[in-house]
């Protein structure tokens, strides 16, 4: 019986393939079979690793996407900060133009400096432009 005579006479194509085995012509169709199964355990096994890989990498961006949105909620607020603190020093040199009229004292000024980051010392410190 052939391959093609099998099929007429109702065989599944499973049970073709086990005729052919029997029949002593399924020594390749084995090791095919084998090194398929083989080729497709190995997919398999990457597939699974590239998932674990997915799934890790989807936690790290979900993580880094809420620290950005905490630094930019923090930054936010110190913006909002400095925008009212320059406000009220605004308003405490229009408040006393004598005071913001004359020189800021040289200790004030180096200590000042001290703190934050002055490029050159300041000889006089005047009221900001509105």
């Amino acid at each position: 019986m052939t391959l093609s005579s099998s099929y007429a006479a109702g065989f599944s194509r499973v049970q073709a393939l086990l005729y052919l085995l029997a029949a002593g012509a399924g020594v390749a169709v084995v090791a095919a079979l084998v090194y398929l199964s083989g080729s497709l355990a190995t997919t398999r096994d990457e597939l699974a690793q590239a998932n674990t890989k997915v799934e890790s990498l989807s936690a790290q961006v979900a993580t880094l996407e809420a620290r950005t949105a905490a630094i930019q909620k923090a930054v936010s607020a110190v913006n909002a900060a400095s925008q009212q603190t320059r406000q009220e020093l605004r308003d405490a040199y229009k408040a006393n133009p004598t005071w913001s009229a004359s020189p800021v004292p040289q200790p004030v000024v180096d200590s000042l400096c001290k703190r934050g980051n002055c490029a050159k010392p300041l000889d006089r410190v005047s009221a900001p432009a509105d």
